[in-house]
C-alpha cells in the first residue's frame, strides 16, 4: 500500500473528503448498531480531519477507545499533534498485512475506513484480520 508521507499537503485537500464523508453518515447514522461502550478502529485515519469532522459527531459518547491507524507513520505524527479526540490513540499500522499485533485481534466493535480500501494491495487481509 502507497503510504501518504506529506501530511500537510493532505491536510489542505480534506475539504473534498468532509464534503464527501458527512452527508452520508448523516444520511445512514441510523443504521450502525452501536454497541455499548464500544472500541472503535479507523483505518487509513491519515491527518485525522474527516474522522474529527464527520464520524466523531456520530459516536456515542460512552464509547471505551478510539483508534486511528495509519500506514504512514508520518501522517500518525501529524495526527497527534493536530487531532485531539477523547479516548484517542493513533499508531502506524499496515492494516492489510498477513497478521497485526495482537493486542489488535477480537478487539473492535466497529471498524470504519474512509476513501481507504481501493487503495490497499491486499483487501483480503483485512477480513482476516478483523472480521
Amino acid at each position: 500500500m502507497a503510504a501518504m508521507v506529506l501530511p500537510e499537503l493532505f491536510a489542505q485537500q480534506t475539504p473534498f473528503f468532509i464534503h464527501n464523508t458527512k452527508p452520508l453518515l448523516s444520511k445512514h447514522k441510523h443504521v450502525i448498531n452501536w454497541r455499548k461502550s464500544p472500541s472503535i478502529l479507523e483505518f487509513g485515519f491519515a491527518d485525522g480531519s474527516n474522522s474529527k469532522n464527520c464520524l466523531q459527531p456520530i459516536i456515542p459518547p460512552d464509547y471505551k477507545e478510539f483508534i486511528g491507524a495509519d500506514v504512514s507513520k508520518p501522517m500518525v505524527d501529524y495526527a497527534r499533534k493536530h487531532v485531539a479526540l477523547p479516548r484517542s490513540n493513533f499508531c502506524q499500522l499496515d492494516i492489510a498485512t498477513k497478521s497485526v499485533p495482537n493486542e489488535l485481534k477480537d478487539r473492535f466493535d466497529h471498524i470504519f475506513s474512509f476513501f481507504t480500501i481501493h487503495m490497499i494491495k491486499s483487501p483480503r487481509y483485512v477480513a482476516f484480520n478483523f472480521v
